[in-house]
């Protein structure tokens, strides 16, 4: 006969732990549901419910690897921080900022014709013959 388990998986005791600590501290319900699930996801990456430093880190290098936006790999790290913070051991994750280039598949001419598609029609036989 087959012996059936009862216990909670122990990454889900603190996934559940997080979500009170974060109800308590008065986050809108949406963060809540969001930053659950994205420390669900790294405590089973890690395989633990006490992940270390080290592996908080290598968590968030893994999030660059798949070059997931920034906002998602901040969101990813305030949600760790959040946790590791609740569990006494606070960590500082970068913080990535958003860049202050152009995207790069922009080149200058395809920016000057996104410029001379919005000139009214009288200007842009001006702009080709170099009167501005």
């Amino acid at each position: 006969m087959k012996r059936i388990d009862y216990e909670v998986p122990r990454v889900d005791v603190a996934v559940k732990k997080f979500e009170r600590h974060l109800r308590s501290k008065g986050y809108q319900e949406s963060t809540i549901q969001d930053y659950v699930g994205r420390l669900k996801r790294y405590l089973d990456t890690v395989n633990s419910p006490e992940p270390t430093q080290d592996q908080a880190i290598a968590f968030r290098e893994s999030l660059v690897d798949k070059r997931l936006s920034w906002s998602s790999i901040n969101n990813y790290s305030f949600a760790i921080q959040i946790y590791h913070t609740m569990l006494g051991a606070s960590i500082k994750l970068p913080y990535m900022s958003r860049g202050e280039e152009l995207p790069y598949f922009f080149n200058e001419a395809d920016i000057q014709e996104i410029f001379y598609c919005t000139l009214p029609l009288t200007k842009r036989g001006n702009v080709l013959r170099g009167i501005a």
